[in-house]
C-alpha cells in the first residue's frame, strides 16, 4: 500500500493529469504494476514491488516528492527530459536498491545534493545523470571528504551547469 501511495504522490506532485502518457494510472481495474512506466518484480508470495520508474519526456512538472522513499525495491529512476523543479529530496538516499538515477534535462532541478545521497547510495548507485540541461548542483559545506570523488565517478558531469 505504501508503494501505491508513493506513486500517487509522484503523480500529484508532478502534475500527472497533464502528463503526455499516463495510461492506466488510477484505473481501479488495473494493477499499479501495469501503469505506463512502472515496472515491477514478479509476483512472489502475493506481492510485487516497483523496480523501475520510467517516466522520461512526458512533461512532468514540479518537485520529486519525498514519498519516493517508500519504493524500497526501486533500482532505476528515469525522469529525464521533463520539467522537474526544486532540489533533490534527501529521501532518494533512503532507496537501498537504487542503481541508476537519470534526471538530466530538467532545467528547474538543482541546488545542493543531499549528503544522504552519499551516505545512503554510495554502495549501490552506479550511474547518476544530473548534468547538462539542469540547474546548478553543489555539495553542501562540510560534506564528507569522499562525496565529491564519489559524485565524479557516478555522475561525471554533475557540476557542468555551475560556472
Amino acid at each position: 500500500m505504501s508503494e501505491c501511495n508513493a506513486l500517487v504522490a509522484l503523480y500529484n506532485a508532478t502534475n500527472g493529469y497533464a502528463w503526455k502518457s499516463a495510461t492506466f494510472w488510477f484505473n481501479p481495474a488495473v494493477s499499479p504494476c501495469d501503469w505506463t512506466g512502472v515496472v515491477c518484480t514478479p509476483l512472489v508470495q502475493g506481492q510485487r514491488n516497483v523496480l523501475r520508474l520510467l517516466r522520461g519526456s512526458i512533461e512532468m512538472t514540479g518537485p520529486i516528492p519525498p514519498e519516493i522513499e517508500d519504493l524500497q525495491s526501486l533500482e532505476w529512476i528515469y525522469f529525464a527530459i521533463n520539467n522537474l523543479s526544486g532540489t533533490l529530496p534527501a529521501e532518494l538516499g533512503n532507496l537501498p536498491a537504487l542503481q541508476i538515477l537519470q534526471l538530466n534535462a530538467n532545467e528547474g532541478l538543482g541546488g545542493q545534493i543531499p549528503v544522504a545521497f552519499y551516505t545512503g547510495l554510495q554502495d549501490t548507485l552506479i550511474s547518476m545523470s544530473i548534468g547538462p540541461g539542469n540547474g546548478c548542483f553543489t555539495v553542501p559545506a562540510g560534506a564528507p571528504a569522499g562525496m565529491v570523488p564519489w559524485l565524479n565517478s557516478v555522475a561525471p558531469s554533475w557540476d557542468s551547469s555551475c560556472s
